[in-house]
């Protein structure tokens, strides 16, 4: 259903097909001898195109760049830089595509950039300049760095050598497998294009941030690859200019995908991530420095960042279209960068200008076929008045061809202003349309889903009416806290913060529920402990048992502070200032904490090692619980004398499970979120003591439950850092003890290290679903009542958030506001709630209570056999 409704919101744009050729352009605007030669030669004989993972604008423009070779060659005039502002979804797959393309991408193309082995997104018929430029004349194009383009381009390479970019945890070795091929590929001078795509900086941001102590440096290695490729390209140019002196010269275009936030992280629409470094730099520049000319007579005005001009980062393709003379791809939403041209006559200006203007009219032509006739003969239609903008294209053309005709500037100028009109009003109808909607898929995907969560509404109040047959302030509250929910999903703002919702609803649940119970439950087990000292006289047949959990406690306790004890040694030892032998650092080091970096297992241990040993300690504490809750339950065989209240022996099962998978998720949840699951310990216990109070008085509902679990689970969320956005997908703890790259593994990790608090919580509302005094065959029906109501509340959230992306679908917030929550809502319930709790919790439940009631079973027949003898 959601895959459904995920199929019309979003679809695959409509294109053109097929790859655009010199011959598109038509023939009676070219016979004119005037202007016939409209493909004249290019400005440039080749391409290096130097791609930099994450290259935000003040890395390069900034006063604290480490870049100081590009920055000394844009102060001397022989570079020129902007800020290209990048569109949302900011990751890497679908910037790459707006680099290639010039087009919008789709927001499932965010969903693709994990999968590394997909290629359904492939560029293999949608029109791109690399395509172009490898069809023109046959050119070599060598590519080294990130194996996405190799994904994209698969038969457009003649080399490519790929590295993997999801594996964060490398920040030198990525880099190095690129830059080794600048002094044995780019030297050999057997290329016409080249693409180099490093992927070291966006490591450095997810690891440690913008301001990582490695940021610097790995933007001096950047500035000193370029630096390697300028002056070997200035050799060959030299050369080649010497043997023929219509040589052209080679572009180097250096450039981000996309930027990244203060957190290092990127996908969503803020100043940092959108805000990219573009610089084209060339030898041939040298000669005649271009921003030392005065500004072109019919030079556009720009806004600008840090004195620097800002453009889309799109407009590079029709711009290298323009440079080096090929048809812009068929699908291009860009426009040419002028600024570029400004040495050249205004005759060069216009004729990039008018082909711009004509790809683009005839991409608008396939959405509004009445200006197709403007686009094909617009001098015939100057005056006709049918559509407006086939009229401005028109008008357009017949200034610049009077300019052609008389060499009047104004006519020049006026042409300028009619063609920046036509572009920008197209550029302004095809971004609003570059993602049609389906709405027949919407609509019957909304009706589905919205029909679902009627049916879990129905199965779940049917359900609670056996445990309590009568409406009482739990449910009406419980029902006013999913209503608010699900109406804030219709506003872009509660959208946004929905981490205040989810905190408030769950403050009030607690608060509801233990307000009037807090002092009564402390004075109640104050009470009760006195009162048992008295009964505690007789001989405790049962002291070996009690000490043998003891130890089990003790054993999980010490695994889980040796594993935090690991974990701290090797922050402090991966610490550049320790690393180095700083004297002074070192003695602010505590004694203890030099004592654990002399450890002969710490000297040695790396982040792979550090990863796997945690995992054994969690392998091997699961291995013991099994075995422990095993001898136990056979234990028991031996004696049946035992009059004591106990807990439910599921519940304890499921309580080391917790404990068990503890290290784990705080492992993978980040080490700055380590004291967040202590707090979260101290608030499971302090529950289950007030649930275990009410259990005589007034049992709580496993509906109830369930609903003060969702309302955990989503705020724990929440306060790991996270968000609706897809720039707070933190990848950096995704990659702790794997060696290398697995799509299946590190999308498994991906979500668990996201997911840990939530997750941590759903573990622990098992546990309390099994802590009861009632009978075992009780717990089932229990958790079909929990899990239920979970069920409808997620259905209710996607049912309300398919309703209002639906009814918002033109809101200005949709693509970067309810779009991320969209794909949120469907993590949410399908790999959360489905495959987590649904599918793995029953398991879990009904195989701890299958194994209870088989312990039963060979009690009483013990029991039997006894009374027989």
């Amino acid at each position: 259903m959601s895959r459904l409704f995920s199929k019309g919101f979003f679809p695959y744009k409509v294109h053109l097909s097929g790859f655009a050729a010199k011959e598109d352009v038509p023939s009676s605007f070219l016979t004119d001898d005037l202007h016939r030669n409209y493909w004249q030669e290019p400005k440039f004989d080749r391409l290096v195109f130097v791609v930099i993972d994450a290259l935000r604008n003040d890395f390069v423009l900034g006063e604290q760049s480490g870049f100081s070779f590009v920055k000394s060659q844009i102060e001397d005039g022989t570079a020129i830089p902007f800020t290209a502002k990048a569109t949302a979804p900011t990751v890497t797959m679908p910037r790459i595509k707006a680099l290639t393309t010039g087009t919008i991408p789709s927001f499932l193309d965010a969903i693709l950039n994990i999968a590394e082995s997909d290629t359904s997104s492939s560029l293999d018929f949608y029109d791109n300049w690399v395509y172009q430029l490898k069809m023109l004349g046959n050119k070599t194009v060598h590519f080294y760095g990130d194996d996405t383009w190799i994904r994209l381009f698969p038969e457009l390479f003649d080399k490519a050598d790929g590295t993997t970019s999801f594996y964060v945890s490398d920040t030198v070795q990525v880099d190095l497998n690129v830059t080794r091929h600048i002094q044995s590929d780019i030297l050999n001078n057997d290329w016409d294009i080249t693409i180099l795509h490093y992927l070291g900086l966006d490591h450095v941001g997810h690891l440690g941030g913008p301001e990582s102590p490695l940021m610097l440096p790995k933007q001096k290695e950047m500035d000193e690859a370029i630096e390697s490729i300028y002056e070997i390209i200035s050799t060959q140019d030299a050369e080649s200019l010497a043997n023929d002196p219509k040589a052209k010269g080679t572009l180097i275009v250096i450039c981000g995908d996309h930027g990244m936030n203060e957190k290092g992280n990127h996908g969503g629409s803020s100043i940092g991530e959108t805000s990219t470094a573009l610089v084209f730099l060339s030898p041939r520049l040298k000669s005649r420095p271009v921003l030392e000319k005065s500004k072109h007579a019919i030079h556009e005005q720009r806004p600008t960042v840090m004195g620097y001009p800002i453009v889309n980062q799109i407009d590079i393709v029709p711009t290298l279209a323009s440079l080096l003379s090929f048809p812009i791809p068929k699908n291009n939403l860009g426009k040419v960068i002028i600024d570029l041209l400004k040495t050249e006559d205004e005759a060069t200006v216009l004729r990039a200008l008018y082909l711009n203007a004509f790809q683009l009219g005839r991409l608008v032509g396939k959405m509004s076929p009445a200006i197709n006739k403007y686009v094909i003969d617009p001098l015939s239609y100057v005056d006709d008045d049918s559509d407006a903008c086939g009229k401005m294209y028109a008008q357009a053309v017949m200034l610049h061809k009077q300019y052609l005709t008389t060499k009047t500037y104004g006519y020049a100028d006026e042409s300028l202003k009619a063609y920046n009109k036509f572009i920008d009003t197209v550029q302004s109808h095809l971004a609003n349309t570059a993602s049609d909607y389906m709405l027949k898929y919407m609509i019957t995907g909304v009706c589905l889903i919205t029909l679902s969560a009627a049916l879990f509404c129905l199965w779940t109040i049917r359900l609670n009416s056996k445990e309590q047959p009568h409406w009482n302030i739990n449910k009406y509250f419980s029902m006013f806290i999913v209503i608010t929910y699900a109406i804030s999903m219709f506003a872009s703002s509660f959208v946004e913060e929905e981490h205040a919702t989810c905190r408030e609803a769950s403050i009030m649940m607690s608060h509801w529920h233990l307000m009037a119970l807090s002092l009564g439950t402390a004075a109640a087990v104050a009470i009760n402990n006195v009162a048992k000292l008295g009964k505690r006289q007789a001989v405790d047949v049962y002291g070996t048992a009690s000490m043998i959990q003891m130890i089990a406690k003790a054993a999980y306790s010490f695994i889980i502070t040796f594993c935090c004890l690991l974990v701290l040694a090797y922050k402090i030892r991966s610490a550049s200032s320790v690393v180095e032998g700083d004297a002074d650092v070192k003695n602010t080091v505590p004694k203890i904490y030099n004592t654990l970096l002399s450890m002969e297992l710490i000297k040695t241990l790396n982040q792979v090692q550090l990863g796997k040993l945690i995992y054994n300690y969690s392998g091997a504490s699961l291995f013991v619980l099994y075995a422990l809750h095993y001898v136990i339950k056979r234990s028991k065989l031996m004696s049946f004398e035992d009059e004591r209240p106990s807990d439910n022996e599921n519940s304890k099962l499921l309580q080391a499970l917790l404990y068990s998978i503890t290290p784990f998720l705080t492992l993978l949840s980040g080490t700055h979120n380590a004291a967040l699951f202590l707090v979260f310990l101290l608030q499971y216990h302090l529950f289950k003591s007030w649930k275990d109070y009410l259990q005589d008085k007034s049992p709580l509902p496993s509906w109830l439950l369930g609903v003060i679990m969702l309302c955990y689970c989503h705020a724990s969320f929440f306060m790991t850092g996270h968000s609706n956005s897809i720039a707070s997908v933190d990848l950096s703890n995704a990659y702790v003890g794997v060696e290398g790259y697995n799509v299946i593994v590190i999308g498994v990790l991906t979500f668990i290290s996201n997911w840990s608090a939530s997750l941590w919580w759903a573990v622990a509302g098992w546990s309390l679903i099994t802590d009861s005094h009632e009978p075992i065959v009780e717990i089932p029906n229990k958790w079909l009542s929990f899990i239920i109501t979970q069920s409808s509340f997620f259905s209710i959230a996607l049912s309300s958030l398919s309703i209002s992306v639906t009814v918002l679908r033109e809101h200005l917030f949709i693509w970067t506001v309810f779009s991320p929550k969209y794909l949120y809502q469907v993590a949410w319930n399908c790999l959360f709630h489905c495959v987590f709790q649904v599918f793995l919790g029953t398991f879990i439940i009904l195989f701890s209570c299958n194994s209870s009631t088989n312990q039963e079973r060979d009690e009483i027949e013990m029991i039997n056999l006894n009374t027989e003898e």
